[in-house]
């Protein structure tokens, strides 16, 4: 995947990733495509981002894909860091 932070000499800001990835997700879950939303931030969320958008998206598809104790988690998670 190529972003315009992927040019040569401009930083690669993993978080415009994450963003990218969420909005797509955002998007997808919109389309009625709540399986393949998951998809797209099921890695995101494996690898343990804490991502307060990230949370947001993955709270409206929890119950469509059976996620609401790993939402749950990583709502908790996001609220704990950031208190």
């Amino acid at each position: 995947m190529t972003h315009e932070s992927d040019r040569p000499g401009e930083e690669n800001d993993d978080s415009l990733d994450i963003d990218y990835i969420v909005s797509r997700a955002s998007v997808l879950d919109l389309a009625g495509r709540p399986e393949e939303a998951w998809e797209a931030i099921k890695p995101i969320v494996e690898a343990g981002s804490l991502n307060a958008n990230l949370g947001i998206v993955m709270a409206g598809l929890a119950r469509k894909v059976g996620r609401e104790p790993q939402c749950l988690a990583l709502i908790d998670r996001i609220r704990t860091t950031r208190s």
